[in-house]
C-alpha cells in the first residue's frame, strides 16, 4: 500500500480486510487498524515507533469483538524464542507459500 496515494483502510477492505495486525507502528495508524479491522479480528502491538499512547473507541472495539493485545520477545529466554521461530517456519511459511497469508506493506 502506498500511503501517499491510497488509503490503509479502503486497500485492506478492497481485499477483505484485516484479521490479524501485527503493529510496530503504534498510535499513528491505530484508528485505521481499528477501521480495518473484521470481526473477531486482533491487532498485536509488538512496537510503538509512531506513538505509544492510543485513544480507544470502546463501543467500536466492542462491536467488532475485536482483540487488542501486546508482545515483545526482549524478556524471553533463547530457548523460547528459538520455539517461536520455529512454529513460524512450521505454520506461517507454508500460509505464505500457500497464498493463504498475503502481507500488505507500506
Amino acid at each position: 500500500i502506498d500511503s501517499t496515494t491510497e488509503s490503509f483502510v479502503d486497500v485492506a477492505k478492497a481485499h477483505g480486510g484485516v484479521d490479524v495486525s501485527l503493529d510496530m507502528v503504534g498510535a499513528a495508524v491505530f484508528a485505521d487498524t481499528l477501521e480495518a479491522l473484521n470481526p473477531r479480528g486482533r491487532i498485536v502491538y509488538i512496537a510503538s515507533q509512531a506513538g505509544s499512547t492510543i485513544e480507544v473507541p470502546i463501543p467500536l472495539l466492542m462491536r467488532k469483538q475485536a482483540i487488542l493485545t501486546g508482545s515483545t520477545l526482549r524478556p524471553r529466554s533463547a530457548d523460547e524464542k528459538a520455539r517461536l521461530a520455529a512454529e513460524v517456519e512450521r505454520v506461517v511459511w507454508p500460509w505464505i507459500a500457500q497464498g493463504k497469508l498475503r502481507v500488505l506493506l507500506d
